[in-house]
């Protein structure tokens, strides 16, 4: 695959789809490969962290896309691989209006393609850094190629939240998930299409919201929570955990899950 000089082609793979471990070298000898979350508050969740690879000069991975296609996107960057694994790292959270953090999919092509709909020119450019473009590999998919200037400046994983999105965007990401996402949750939740049941749908999506869960992933988390433990999500020592600003949305949830679990409002 012939690139210009300077641009290298990185093949990111969602790790909570794929054995990306395994896919990669089965089919390269010697790539370059990282986690995401490696290194990060995240590692906790390393087995369904994104995973980022330089393919090796003679990879099979191009002739095999079948076996990654439906979990990989593809990205062309200004970078070598060191620079462009901290960026990404960088954007494993986006900040929220209301200063907390959010985790951004941004390895999943779907949700790429919604969260870069919201975004101007120039702030796509800044989000995407050294990155000139953005291919999903699916010959079905919805969007094919976002391309970017690529000289923003990288980020470091330190700098992880550096990237803000404002009340409209969110309005507008949230309007594009629809009653599709709703029937999804529904379907999750087990609840039935009677009217009670979906303005409790509505009153849970809602709830989350102004908790500051905007993500998919997230919202479901937490409507399902409050949906088995009603009582306990709305004690005190839940909702100051809620209210704390220094902690992301996932280790939010991932808390309140243990907590609840336990028995636990005190």
């Amino acid at each position: 695959m012939t690139l210009d000089a300077d641009i290298n082609l990185f093949l990111l793979l969602d790790g909570a789809k794929l054995d990306a471990p395994r896919i990669t070298y089965q089919h390269d000898d010697a790539p370059w490969a990282d986690w995401l979350y490696r290194g990060t508050r995240h590692e906790a969740a390393l087995a369904v962290s994104p995973y980022l690879v330089l393919p090796s000069a003679g990879s099979r991975l191009w002739e095999q896309q079948s076996a990654w296609a439906e979990g990989g996107i593809l990205i062309r960057a200004k970078a070598g691989p060191e620079v462009l694994v901290e960026h990404l790292r960088s954007l494993i959270s986006v900040r929220m209006p209301s200063g907390q953090l959010s985790y951004c999919r941004f390895y999943v092509g779907t949700h790429l393609d919604r969260f870069f709909q919201v975004l101007t020119e120039a702030e796509r450019n800044l989000f995407s850094g050294p990155i000139v473009e953005w291919r999903n590999p699916r010959a079905d998919a919805c969007w094919q190629t976002i391309t970017t200037s690529g000289v923003a400046e990288a980020k470091h994983s330190e700098n992880e939240g550096w990237f803000q999105l404002s009340e409209p965007q969110i309005e507008a990401m949230n309007g594009t998930q629809g009653q599709s996402f709703l029937a999804r949750l529904r379907s999750y939740l087990d609840l039935d299409e009677q009217r009670e049941s979906q303005a409790r749908l509505q009153r849970l999506v809602r709830e989350a919201e102004e908790k500051g869960f905007h993500s998919e992933r997230d919202i479901v988390r937490y409507a399902e929570l409050a949906l088995y433990h009603p009582q306990g999500l709305h004690s005190q020592a839940c909702q100051v955990l809620l209210d704390d600003n220094a902690m992301t949305n996932f280790e939010k949830l991932d808390q309140l899950d243990r907590q609840l679990a336990q028995g636990g409002a005190a």
